[in-house]
């Protein structure tokens, strides 16, 4: 069966920057700050041996793209783009979330499909699915590789999923995630911020 389609509630399109007084720090934690993530004694111990610089020192991670985390929490905004439906442009099939050069971007899929097989092929931004609730997406983040849940090298595997809200009103939308990962964290891992349209 084909995959259903569904029309968007709400207009996410354009570019939203974070709100100046939401304190960003730019490149997230020192390394050894895991203050407020709840790590588990596994992932204690995969942070306490991880380097935060691998990325920069070994040549070939130079130019791996940071989790989807970083796309989400990081100190810039997003850019937000239909995906029209080839055969009939008035539907709207999916939601896109540009990345940037270290930075994947995102696909949220609102038609209805299902995912994956969990032994499908992990990405750096995984697989998402997405249900509206009002003028709030509902999305649904999974196949994710394993990496970095911060710049800091706070770890995260490929169980973890996360759970995305996207709230519109106005000219400002709030974001807010919660992740979870059974194998490095004890509990839910919730963020939030909000962005203003520019």
């Amino acid at each position: 069966l084909a995959p259903g389609r569904a029309r968007a509630q709400v207009d996410l399109s354009g570019n939203w920057r974070p709100e100046p007084y939401v304190q960003l720090v730019p490149n997230g934690p020192a390394p050894g700050d895991f203050v407020g993530v709840p790590l588990n004694a596994d992932g204690r111990a995969a942070a306490a041996t991880a380097n935060a610089n691998e990325e920069s020192e070994e040549l070939n991670r130079q130019c791996q793209p940071w989790m989807i985390y970083y796309l989400l929490d990081g100190p810039f905004g997003m850019e937000f783009r239909p995906v029209a439906d080839p055969l009939n442009g008035n539907h709207i099939l999916a939601w896109r979330i540009e990345g940037t050069v270290d930075r994947p971007s995102l696909t949220i899929w609102i038609d209805g499909r299902a995912p994956p097989s969990m032994q499908a092929v992990h990405t750096w931004g995984g697989f998402a699915t997405g249900e509206w609730h009002g003028s709030t997406l509902a999305v649904s983040i999974t196949h994710l590789k394993d990496g970095w849940l911060l710049r800091n090298a706070a770890p995260a595997s490929n169980q973890a999923t996360v759970s995305l809200l996207l709230s519109r009103e106005g000219n400002m939308l709030t974001e807010t995630f919660i992740i979870h990962d059974p194998v490095y964290l004890s509990e839910a891992y919730p963020r939030a911020r909000a962005l203003e349209l520019t």
